[in-house]
């Protein structure tokens, strides 16, 4: 079966969904204490970090001290980026370790357990 072409026929962009790199901040002092990766609506995604119980169990009790002084950590997308296919979340990955490297060489403690120097 031979699909049929037009070259009148406009291209369209289309995705397969949207990716955010972004922050986690204390409420209290500003600070940039995490960056992530996610396809969630980010209200969606701070829920699940503060319902986290995994392995990183210096971000969890990071989040549970703000928690416990009546606040919830700040979240922020610092970027965003369509993506259609495996390549581009690759590039996603690469976004992701790009700013924990620059958040770490801005002197953030950041308490990611994967990123630049193999953990971290």
């Amino acid at each position: 079966m031979k699909l049929p072409y037009s070259p009148t026929l406009a291209l369209v962009d289309s995705h397969v969904g949207i990716s955010k790199i972004y922050v986690l901040k204390n409420p209290f002092t500003e600070d940039v204490f995490y960056v992530g990766q996610t396809m969630q609506e980010l209200n969606l995604r701070l829920a699940g970090h503060i319902a986290e119980t995994g392995a990183n169990r210096d971000k969890i009790h990071y989040i549970k001290n703000i928690i416990a002084n009546g606040e919830k950590p700040i979240i922020q997308a610092i970027e965003v980026i369509p993506t259609k296919c495996y390549i581009d979340k690759m590039l996603v990955n690469e976004r992701e370790y790009y700013w924990i490297k620059f958040y770490k060489t801005k002197g953030c403690n950041l308490l990611n357990k994967r990123g630049i120097e193999g953990g971290a």
